[in-house]
């Protein structure tokens, strides 16, 4: 619905808003999890194995969804669909409270944790950035990812659950939410609906680069086109190369040596980078252009595995973890823009749902595949040089990438997709 123009540009308030709905959904869940299973596996006597699977139902529920939300952004509205994950996220706490074991609250955390965080991260955030934003998409994008309640909210949760117990605990986070949900109100799906243009937008119609502002529809090509593949690939193992060193740079560390305490702070060290990372990448990719963004960021990984087998110092793993915070936590806003660039705005939210499925399995699969080649090698030299060999690889797809994303911002909306 389309209300009365407003002369105050209101992009950088639909940053904002996407960046508390991103929050509250990582946060509540990634960030609060970890407090959780701590007093459930003593009041429910629950073994570890069980109490790992909610955090995993989580990531695969919002990979599954990830298309459904696009089209359903596609047929209702953000805003609709932003409401509906901030219901599904309060519901969860509440629902969560009153779990009477250990599967229940597992079950519970995993499906509605899930579908909230479908609703909430990734595909409404970034389609909202980038029907706003022509001009500065990734630093926009960038803002809306910075992960802040992810380090925020473990030690606030942890402090309420030692005071109060985990239900009560729960039951307060879910008031947040619901407090948060009024907010919502204010989301303006696209500029258009208040008399407004992208950020941008004027100088890409002046200057003929309409294809971001006004978007093509590639239809049912889109799954044969090599450029949304060699995009999926190169950012999929981007995003899988943070689950899997996260998962495994603890026991690396601590089997070169290092006590438990330093290992597990060069994960404190990832996550700080992280904060800066997705903003600094997002500016370079307003710069450069999204592929020779994720170009920089692929070879930048490719460097970083075989690093950690050089034998460096302890200051040297931590400028290590550094970069690796700094690439892997920007993933999203260099493939939202490297999308938006080829795809255009009218059919991004579908474009993006769809790259969120296809890139699923890498985070699923790459810290397993870390995992069995350890246990049959007993060493990660294997591992860190084969991913490194994954990353050249990408490199070269990235320099594609970047001739079809030069073309695609030179051409007219009428030009159908590769």
């Amino acid at each position: 619905m389309t209300t009365a123009p407003s002369t105050r540009f209101l992009g950088w308030r639909m940053v904002a808003l996407a960046f508390l709905g991103t929050n509250l959904a990582l946060g509540l869940t990634f960030g609060t999890y970890g407090p959780f299973v701590a007093s459930l596996s003593s009041e429910f006597d629950a073994s570890r194995s069980l109490l790992s699977g909610g955090l995993a139902l989580v990531v695969t529920f919002m990979g599954l969804l990830a298309p459904v939300v696009g089209r359903a952004i596609t047929r209702w509205s953000i805003r609709r669909v932003v409401s509906l994950g901030l219901g599904f996220l309060a519901s969860m706490l509440i629902l969560v409270s009153l779990a009477g074991s250990a599967w229940q609250f597992v079950a519970l955390f995993g499906l509605l944790g899930g579908i909230a965080a479908a609703c909430l991260v990734i595909v409404p955030p970034t389609t909202l950035v980038n029907n706003w934003f022509i001009a500065q998409r990734g630093k926009a994008t960038g803002i809306v990812m910075i992960p802040f309640l992810v380090m925020a909210t473990p030690p606030i949760a942890a402090a309420a659950i030692t005071a109060f117990g985990w239900r009560p605990t729960a039951i307060g986070l879910a008031v947040v939410v619901l407090v948060a949900l009024p907010l919502t109100r204010l989301i303006v799906d696209r500029p258009a609906d208040v008399g407004q243009a992208p950020l941008g937008g004027e100088t890409a119609a002046a200057s003929g680069d309409v294809s971001s502002a006004q978007g093509t529809d590639g239809g049912g090509a889109l799954l044969r086109a090599p450029a949304f593949w060699s995009t999926t690939y190169c950012g999929g193992i981007v995003a899988g190369t943070g689950v899997t060193i996260s998962t495994h740079l603890v026991p690396f560390a601590t089997g070169a040596g290092l006590s438990l305490q330093s290992a597990a702070f060069l994960l404190t060290v990832m996550g700080g980078a992280g904060m800066a990372g997705g903003v600094l990448f997002g500016l370079l990719a307003d710069r450069l252009g999204g592929a020779r963004t994720l170009a920089i960021m692929c070879l930048a990984l490719a460097l970083l595995w075989p690093a950690l087998l050089a034998g460096t110092s302890y200051a040297g793993l931590v400028l290590v973890a550094a970069g690796f915070g700094l690439c892997v936590s920007a993933v999203i806003p260099v493939v939202a823009t490297l999308l938006g660039n080829l795809h255009g705005s009218r059919s991004f939210a579908r474009v993006m749902g769809l790259y969120s499925l296809a890139a699923m399995p890498f985070g699923l699969l790459m810290p397993v595949a870390a995992g069995w080649l350890f246990d049959r090698t007993g060493t990660y030299r294997t591992v860190f040089l084969g991913f490194a060999l994954l990353f050249g690889a990408a490199v070269a797809l990235c320099l594609y990438l970047d001739r079809v994303e030069a073309v695609r911002r030179r051409t007219k909306p009428a030009v159908a997709p590769a």
